[in-house]
């Protein structure tokens, strides 16, 4: 039997899992188109090389594929991104913002929970890895 047709049979909650697996975001991010003129408009000052480097922390964090790191845009909120991953209160999760948390911690010195609001979007993030703040 054909396995693929056999995964698509499947609920929508087993095709997620099954996308996040394979690294890919939540078809949100996914669909859209590529950000790096958000950014670029964003942190003019800023070199593509630093911004992917920031967006490569995100989505290792986040266990997404490099691949998808400029499908997400300066504007997008951390807990937009998490609850996209898990829209149901009470679902575990893989420790994605624990991991964000523990690499910025070791790569820049950025303590995240001083920083903390439920607002926080990547380009805030972003700025705050900067030398300069962005």
């Amino acid at each position: 039997m054909n396995v693929w047709r056999v995964i698509t049979r499947r609920p929508a909650s087993f095709l997620r899992r099954v996308a996040l697996a394979m690294g890919a975001p939540p078809q949100l991010y996914v669909a859209r188109k590529c950000q790096g003129t958000a950014w670029r408009r964003a942190y003019p000052a800023s070199s593509t090389a630093s911004i992917r480097s920031f967006l490569s922390l995100f989505t290792s964090a986040f266990a997404f594929a490099d691949a998808y790191a400029l499908k997400f845009a300066p504007s997008d909120r951390l807990m937009s991104i998490y609850r996209a991953l898990y829209p149901r209160l009470g679902w575990s999760d893989a420790l994605e913002v624990e991991t964000l948390r523990d690499a910025l911690a070791s790569r820049h010195g950025i303590q995240l929970g001083e920083i903390w609001h439920d607002e926080l979007t990547l380009g805030e993030l972003f700025q705050r890895t900067q030398p300069s703040g962005g």
